[in-house]
């Protein structure tokens, strides 16, 4: 198992501040904390179904995660045999192979795996009344991870990677960063223009075009603009969420943070 789960991706990472995040979706959170099955891994992590017995092929989808104060929801796909249930928890860190950030119950056992077969955990089931007690006062929020990758590109090893916030639909909250592969810089915007021709990113230090058809474009002042090579996110999911260094300390309020 990975010291300290996701975190420890730095010796010195710090836990980035929580973001004030709306609440579930309250049907989806009724269910969960008046009738849903708890597990926990007895070390203060919890995962919450939207059903008393997620196990049956009658599965809702309804998932949280969470220390037992604040839940966030999780979304995976359920899919079931005569013998296993599988919840494939989608994690971008773990890129795009659906089997290595799991939930699997097989043989009366509930087991999470996070990268591979050498890192899970088992998780049991929580007495009823302990369940509802736990939930009672519990906050339950939407998914944590309040950023989405917006484009990503690269000159020689400089890499530029642009993130937006994710909600609500078509805002125009958007970061940039630069630099080497663990040590990229964000860079202080001092405009943003979109349009259907694309959206340039305007900075101190230089410009950054994301053009439509897909293209991007630096142009450093005072010299020519670069060309730079075009990197399709979802080809690059551990690069983005785990290399560049961008979110390093951060929790995506997903299982994997502390496994």
């Amino acid at each position: 198992m990975l010291a300290a789960g996701w975190l420890a991706s730095s010796a010195h990472a710090k836990e980035a501040p929580a973001p004030d995040l709306a609440d579930a979706d309250a049907g989806e959170a009724k269910a969960a904390r008046e009738s849903g099955l708890v597990i926990h891994d007895g070390k203060g992590h919890y995962l919450v179904f939207g059903a008393p017995d997620p196990t049956t092929t009658k599965d809702n989808g309804i998932l949280f995660y969470g220390d037992g104060a604040t839940f966030h929801r999780v979304i995976s796909e359920f899919a079931h045999d005569p013998k296993t249930r599988t919840w494939a928890i989608r994690d971008h860190r773990m890129g795009l192979e659906a089997d290595r950030s799991k939930l699997v119950h097989e043989n009366a056992t509930f087991t999470m795996t996070c990268r591979d077969a050498t890192s899970t955990t088992v998780f049991t089931p929580l007495p009823a009344a302990a369940a509802r007690k736990l939930l009672a006062k519990a906050a339950f929020k939407v998914t944590r991870m309040d950023r989405d990758a917006y484009a990503l590109g690269r000159d020689g090893t400089t890499y530029y990677y642009v993130d937006r916030a994710a909600s609500p639909p078509g805002n125009k909250d958007f970061r940039v960063y630069v630099g080497k592969r663990g040590a990229m810089k964000q860079l202080k915007l001092k405009d943003i223009a979109s349009d259907s021709s694309g959206t340039v990113f305007t900075s101190k230090t230089g410009t950054l075009r994301f053009g439509n058809p897909l293209s991007l474009t630096w142009a450093p002042k005072p010299a020519k603009p670069i060309a730079l090579s075009v990197l399709p996110i979802d080809a690059n999911y551990e690069l983005v969420y785990r290399e560049l260094g961008v979110y390093t300390g951060k929790r995506f309020g997903l299982p994997c943070d502390d496994m």
